[in-house]
């Protein structure tokens, strides 16, 4: 396939309406520690046996989290793990690469280029969802502090796309 179709094919693959279907327009503000966040688009996709969770100030999430985008940039990653029974509620802890069953872990990162300029791991919380029949999925309630800064990311009712 030539470069050029290929990129496109690509490019299409991705350019779904990753923006968020809920919330106001100023719902979506933070100031977290030193950065300024304003969530613009969501997404959630499966990695491995954890569920990744994204909030971004780019217009597709989708895209932001498979591509690198070129300029500055912000996203907030929380990958969680369902309980054994199945519920989907998830306690934050820091620093776990593979959060084990109930858990949550992720960080809110400023990029450049793909190169992290600074950040907050996430050190505690809770995070509670829902896997919707329509592929999507609705964050119901999110409350994540980080390192560093007694701020908080608070929201509830969010329903973002997969990404494959």
């Amino acid at each position: 396939m030539p470069r050029r179709l290929w990129f496109l094919w690509l490019l299409a693959a991705c350019a779904r309406d990753n923006t968020l279907r809920d919330g106001g327009p100023d719902d979506l503000d933070f100031t977290i520690g030193d950065i300024e966040f304003h969530v613009a688009s969501g997404t959630a996709r499966v990695e491995g046996s954890a569920l990744g969770l994204y909030l971004t100030d780019q217009p597709d999430a989708c895209m932001a989290i498979r591509q690198v985008p070129t300029g500055s940039y912000t996203v907030f990653g929380l990958r969680v793990a369902a309980q054994l029974d199945g519920t989907r509620s998830a306690i934050v802890i820091p620093s776990q690469v593979v959060p084990a069953p109930g858990q949550a872990s992720g960080a809110l990162d400023a990029l450049t280029s793909g190169v992290r300029t600074g950040g907050h791991a996430a050190s505690d919380g809770a995070v509670t969802w829902k896997a919707n029949q329509d592929g999507t999925t609705t964050i119901l309630s999110l409350d994540v502090g980080f390192d560093g800064t007694s701020d908080r990311l608070q929201a509830a009712m969010l329903t973002i796309p997969s990404c494959p």
